[in-house]
């Protein structure tokens, strides 16, 4: 359904990336995430972030080991991410994911 690029570029939105964020981390130019981001929008039939990683969630296309924690500490040598995606009621889809994971 997705290609590698799109899963790997939906996984770091859905860990609170921002699209520099993301094309940073996967060396490749905004135009190009947003140009992922919507290929993956339109696959998963979705208009938001919010909903894609719920439908992506939903046909196992993000849970991987790990994948959920994808932001990685400056001690491994990437600074976290800092930007997170909201969701209604304030939450991001960095936390939402961590408490699916939890089963809350």
């Amino acid at each position: 359904m997705l290609t590698s690029r799109e899963t790997d570029v939906l996984r770091l939105l859905a860990s609170g990336c921002s699209y520099a964020q993301i094309g940073a981390r996967l060396g490749i130019s905004i135009h190009t995430v947003t140009s992922h981001i919507k290929n993956s929008y339109r696959k998963l039939a979705v208009h938001t972030a919010a909903a894609a990683v719920t439908r992506a969630a939903a046909l196992q296309l993000l849970f991987q080991p790990s994948c959920a924690r994808m932001a990685v500490t400056q001690a491994e040598g990437v600074a976290a991410t800092s930007m997170p995606i909201a969701l209604a009621g304030g939450s991001s889809v960095a936390n939402w994911l961590r408490r699916s994971e939890a089963g809350m």
